[in-house]
């Protein structure tokens, strides 16, 4: 019997989703005007994101067997100071070798920890007491708290450099390596796993996983959407500043987009139950047309308009991907889960996405790049159609 009740459990990890994910929320629209104040090129920024996901993409399984092997927390809290030291290192900055190895830290430190978080709040949903807090299905109910993380940083962010504090870009970048260093001193406490694996997985139960041609083409499908979100989550802020915008249409951005992303995380259990997941990730897939052909062409009021669509077109998609997967593997098999799908599914999608993204920021400032994201949908629906 675990020592530790699963609603407390479950306190300590929300509250690690809000801190990660509060970064997020800063790096997400920051980091690319940061690293171009500091002389690097869109061209070259698309390479080190591609490096940092290469990176990832390789390791996240290896981390996510040695996760359920030895306890996904004891990984959580190695990927959780990696993750701040990374952010200290982007802020001491460098030549381009020194940033390569930054972002290759990142790749087992920043993106690896949100996964690792979803890992230890599945494996206490299906462990012993999990039906305690819902089971599950009810993953969404923690999630969410990343998502309110996301949407506070990002909007009183904007809100107060709109006001006039010089240096936007690094400021909100310091403020990322503070949330940074907050998560790892609360993974550090986070208590032992739930559970202990009865027969250590190896690498032929990730093979096997990955084999399975129902959980492939869901992996297909969110790698394919992907790509389309990664121009969103490197070049979003820079293709606003350069479009008519500034902090304060950033941070309404994200704070739209969010908004609707927490109604559909709020009613997932009820959804999740009652609608078909194929259906859920064609219609999430299909509105990007919509939402990236308006952010690339808009003024800044329809920008922030559009991102309405991103309770569709993330939640909604990563929930069902996720809610896929889960229902289709073992839960001593769970972190090894979620780091196939954060691998070969966001991983695999945002590398190539990232390998496009550069070059196409660089010939308008993001018009161009947008617009490609929206012909892509399309190619990522189709095989939404077929998962």
């Amino acid at each position: 019997m675990p020592s530790t009740p699963p609603t407390r459990r479950l306190a300590r990890l929300r509250a690690l989703y809000a801190l990660h994910y509060g970064g997020a929320g800063l790096w997400v629209p920051y980091l690319a005007p940061f690293l171009e104040t500091a002389g690097v090129s869109g061209s070259a920024q698309g390479v080190l994101f591609a490096l940092r996901n290469v990176a990832f993409v390789v390791t996240q399984p290896l981390l996510g067997l040695l996760a359920d092997r030895i306890g996904i927390s004891r990984v959580l809290k190695i990927s959780a100071i990696a993750a701040a030291v990374a952010w200290l290192l982007v802020l001491r900055g460098g030549g381009r070798l020194e940033l390569a190895a930054v972002f290759l830290l990142m790749s087992i430190g920043v993106s690896a920890v949100a996964g690792l978080i979803d890992a230890n709040v599945l494996a206490t949903l299906e462990g012993p007491r999990g039906a305690e807090v819902g089971g599950p299905r009810a993953y969404a109910r923690s999630r969410i708290t990343g998502s309110i993380g996301f949407a506070i940083s990002a909007v009183v962010f904007g809100v107060l450099v709109a006001k006039g504090t010089p240096g936007a870009a690094r400021t909100a970048i310091v403020t990322v390596a503070f949330l940074q260093i907050a998560t790892a001193l609360l993974a550090l406490t986070a208590p032992s796993d739930v559970r202990s694996t009865l027969r250590p997985p190896s690498l032929a139960d990730a093979w096997r996983i990955v084999r399975d041609p129902a959980i492939g083409r869901v992996l297909l499908a969110g790698a394919l959407h992907w790509v389309t979100l990664a121009p969103y989550h490197t070049f979003f802020g820079a293709h606003i500043e350069h479009h008519g915008g500034g902090p304060m249409v950033i941070g309404l951005s994200i704070g739209v987009g969010v908004a609707f992303e927490l109604v559909v995380m709020a009613t997932a259990p009820r959804w999740l139950a009652a609608l078909d997941p194929r259906h859920v990730l064609v219609v999430s897939t299909g509105v990007g047309v919509v939402r990236w052909t308006l952010t690339a062409l808009g003024s800044p009021a329809v920008i922030v308009a559009a991102q309405a669509l991103h309770g569709l077109s993330y939640g909604a998609f990563y929930l069902s991907m996720v809610d896929s997967v889960v229902r289709r593997t073992a839960p001593e098999h769970r972190a090894t889960a979620q780091a196939l799908v954060a691998s070969l599914a966001l991983g695999v999608g945002t590398l190539a996405g990232n390998l496009m993204s550069g070059p196409l920021y660089d010939i308008d400032q993001g018009q161009t790049l947008f617009l490609a994201a929206a012909g892509f949908s399309l190619v990522s629906a189709a095989a939404a159609s077929r998962s």
